[in-house]
């Protein structure tokens, strides 16, 4: 029926008006619906998943922020973008950079705050406060993810991003004939985590 309006959480949807991607606004592209939300509030897939990012550790990374359906695990929000079987981390001390192999999940976020106490020399009682900078999937778009319950975003970004440069470095060496062997150069430092110098960790 013509000249029906809706109101979605305080959203005015006209049913003459073209849908759209309620995140990027843009008309273009496959609209669905990863909710529960009303037909007309759609999105493209890779901007939820970009939007989930964004919102690591927050009750909107893991349900849609209008009607509280519970997304699938993020993890799986990505699955065009290949992903290194390895990451790696940077962890920088006092202006002095490591790469940390991580893995994923609990057990990898425990093996991974281990490795922060020790070169920071810091006890199991003392508390860290904690943000990864990141560069959200699929775009250029960097970010800070603040808390230890962002460490499965941080680790998917790592890995992702050390695919990607593994990507180019093979052709880079392709290029050269093969006279870098070696693989990955220093690309694998994509994902930074960064110290308390930086303000960006802090122990208390």
């Amino acid at each position: 029926m013509s000249g029906v309006t809706m109101i979605i959480n305080n959203l005015s949807v006209d049913d003459n008006t073209p849908a759209c991607c309620w995140i990027c606004l843009s008309e273009h592209g496959t609209l669905t619906s990863q909710c529960k939300c009303p037909a007309s509030h759609t999105a493209h897939a890779e901007c939820v998943a970009q939007w989930r990012f964004v919102r690591a550790g927050t009750e909107e990374e893991r349900s849609c922020r209008f009607c509280s359906h519970a997304y699938t695990p993020l993890v799986d929000a990505f699955p065009h973008l290949e992903r290194a079987q390895a990451p790696v981390m940077t962890l920088n001390v006092h202006g002095s950079k490591h790469a940390i192999p991580v893995v994923g999940g609990e057990w990898g976020r425990m093996l991974f705050e281990a490795d922060v106490r020790r070169l920071y020399g810091l006890g199991d009682e003392e508390e860290v406060d904690i943000s990864f900078s990141c560069v959200v999937p699929g775009t250029d778009m960097k970010v800070i993810l603040s808390g230890w319950q962002c460490y499965d975003a941080a680790y998917m970004a790592a890995a992702i991003a050390c695919a990607a440069g593994s990507k180019e470095d093979k052709v880079e060496e392709d290029k050269a004939g093969g006279a870098q062997q070696g693989g990955l150069l220093q690309r694998v430092m994509r994902t930074f985590f960064q110290s308390g110098d930086d303000q960006q960790l802090h122990n208390n």
